[in-house]
């Protein structure tokens, strides 16, 4: 017994020894390693799982759209994409809820939202370092004022963007459906031109602006001649007033300006020397911002169905392009046949 005991206290003398000395070793790897020069000293060590452990804290919520934005939970820190997100979200919570909230102070780098006279709520945004994101960081979710009827952050933008797509699927929405609907939704009265401009808003959302489709009248003719071969389109141009002076001024827009198109299609054209020798002729202007003039030759096929030869989109309805719109239609048809044809203009009884 007194010899087993011995050898017990031995080994365990041993194992002590060897757990000493791995120690050591492992304290000289480290020393080794932190002694280095490409290395990093303890402090630099500390510092940088020190910030480590801040970021992985530092986990803010992101806001979230909702469909009923009256549930919406204010929570500090909470990041936006951008500044208009961030007032989007307070305009949507101030109509569901019926409460009439100011922005008093809106700039670059902040937003502060304030309920009515009296009550307690606001919301306080900043825009975050070297980010385009924004940051919700103070907020008092709570109200001491009643509901109201006229709500005034509600502006033409916002209804354009919640009926965009009861305008895509119907143009013709009419206004008072607009202020129906606003009204029955929300309980909110808006008046009849502030419906007329979100719609005109939402219509230039879907659109595009007449502008940007006057600008892509020359690759709409390439399209037609590319998908009807044989046909006739000419679209005729000019330069602003400015432009033709000897020294222009280049701060302006100086680019060539619409001035006319003509457009028989080549399906359209051997149709007609099929049918009846007959032309009607008419004009009507167009209910657009830059105006202009719709002149349409059209014909009656055996069906006694009309039938459109040509048509051109002119500025005014003068002699002159009357007799540019009829020049292009004789090259188009022939002299021939429309020696051989009646002209009826306007649909009045006269035949020429």
């Amino acid at each position: 017994m007194h010899q087993d005991i011995r050898k017990s206290k031995k080994s365990k003398s041993v194992v002590e020894k060897l757990k000493k000395t791995q120690k050591v070793a492992v304290g000289k790897r480290k020393s080794s390693r932190l002694s280095d020069d490409e290395g990093l000293n303890s402090d630099e060590l500390e510092e940088v799982s020190s910030e480590d452990d801040e970021a992985s804290k530092k986990k803010f919520p992101v806001h979230k759209e909702l469909k009923d934005m009256s549930m919406y939970k204010w929570e500090s820190g909470t990041l936006y994409a951008t500044r208009e997100e961030f007032k989007e979200a307070v305009t949507s919570y101030a109509v569901h809820t019926g409460r009439n909230i100011k922005f008093p102070v809106v700039d670059n780098v902040r937003v502060r939202a304030k309920c009515g006279d009296g009550c307690e709520w606001f919301a306080y945004a900043v825009k975050m370092a070297n980010e385009d994101s924004w940051q919700l960081r103070t907020v008092n979710d709570h109200h001491s004022c009643n509901t109201v009827f006229d709500i005034k952050v509600m502006k033409s933008k916002w209804l354009a963007k919640v009926f965009r797509r009861k305008v895509e699927e119907n143009p013709k929405l009419k206004l008072g459906t607009i202020q129906s609907r606003t009204l029955r939704k929300w309980n909110v009265q808006i008046s009849r031109a502030k419906a007329f401009r979100a719609k005109q808003i939402a219509l230039v959302d879907i659109n595009g602006t007449f502008r940007e489709q006057y600008r892509r009248l020359y690759d709409y003719c390439h399209e037609l001649l590319r998908t009807n071969p044989g046909s006739s389109v000419k679209l005729k141009v000019q330069l602003p007033p400015a432009a033709q002076t000897e020294h222009p001024d280049t701060s302006l827009d100086l680019s060539p300006q619409f001035h006319r198109i003509y457009i028989c299609l080549k399906a359209c054209k051997e149709s007609f020397m099929k049918c009846r020798p007959m032309i009607g002729l008419d004009g009507c202007f167009l209910k657009t911002p830059y105006g202009g003039w719709l002149l349409v030759a059209m014909g009656w096929d055996p069906n006694d169905q009309m039938l459109s030869i040509a048509y051109a989109v002119v500025e005014a309805e003068t002699k002159d392009s009357w007799t540019w719109f009829l020049s292009n239609l004789i090259d188009d048809i022939g002299a021939e046949k429309l020696l051989r044809s009646t002209f009826m203009s306007d649909q009045q009884k006269v035949i020429y």
